[in-house]
């Protein structure tokens, strides 16, 4: 089980933000979700290598933080937080469990 908590600060997102999870090992385990809010979401994923993209934007003036936790055998990396203060972004994160 891994946590994903996305907070957008100082107002809402312009576009509908959204998460690309891809198992390395078995496309079957790929999951995606979207969300026009933050959110904190738990996904059980399977034992595996997996990618997780997740594609958003700021409102003006406004930061994203995004935090991804939980049992990992390597990772996340680069690291397990991720803070965007542009007006769109693509937050990447390689982990194992």
């Amino acid at each position: 089980m891994v946590n994903l908590d996305v907070t957008v600060k100082n107002g809402l997102p312009p576009l509908r933000l959204s998460v690309d999870i891809t198992c390395l090992d078995n496309p079957e385990n790929n999951r995606n979700y979207q969300s026009d809010l933050g959110f904190n979401t738990d996904f059980d994923l399977a034992p595996g290598r997996y990618t997780l993209l997740l594609h958003g934007s700021n409102p003006p003036g406004g930061t994203t933080d995004v935090s991804l936790t939980g049992v990992f055998i390597t990772g996340p990396l680069p690291g397990s937080s991720y803070t965007s203060g542009i007006a769109t972004y693509d937050a990447i994160f390689y982990f194992v469990i």
